[in-house]
């Protein structure tokens, strides 16, 4: 028997990982290169496994002042998130999931400095009772640690569990 929830949080409760990649592409784009969807989908779900700086360089063919880069992406990808709401369904799933009387975990490979805010923003944070992120864990997400500790959490077995993913 399903007795609990666990979702993902990036992509699948709020679709962040689009605004990541459309931040980086127009910083790609600015210095006239392409930053290929596949390349930059080769870290969605986990620790970056492209390096998009690295890349960018070994396209201009130059050194590129990664703190600033970095901060530009970050603001553009702050901007783009000030438009964007929560993925359809998902406050009707965490209703549905509360009123069936499951219980609801969150394990995010993002940090809980950013997971918080945004739970907070959009109203849900009372949904989970376990939220766990990448300050929990030694290893992030494809590593199931992060997802056995959420279990562990909301007192369930594995069996007894179904989670709510947008990665493999």
């Amino acid at each position: 028997m399903i007795k609990a929830l666990v979702f993902d949080f990036d992509g699948t409760i709020l679709d962040t990982e689009w605004t990541l990649y459309q931040s980086f592409k127009e910083i790609y784009d600015s210095y006239g290169v392409i930053l290929p969807i596949d390349l930059w989908s080769q870290g969605v779900g986990s620790e970056l496994v492209f390096d998009p700086f690295a890349h960018l360089e070994e396209m201009i063919q130059a050194p590129v002042d990664r703190v600033a880069t970095e901060d530009r992406w970050l603001n553009r990808h702050r901007e783009l998130l000030q438009t964007t709401d929560l993925r359809p369904g998902v406050r009707e799933y965490l209703e549905a999931a509360r009123s069936l009387g499951l219980k609801i975990g969150l394990a995010s490979s993002s940090p809980r400095s950013w997971v918080d805010p945004h739970l907070k923003k959009y109203g849900i944070r009372d949904y989970f009772s376990c939220v766990l992120t990448k300050d929990d864990v030694l290893q992030v997400k494809p590593d199931p640690e992060l997802y056995i500790k959420t279990l562990t959490c909301l007192g369930v077995r594995p069996y007894e569990a179904v989670a709510v993913e947008d990665s493999v």
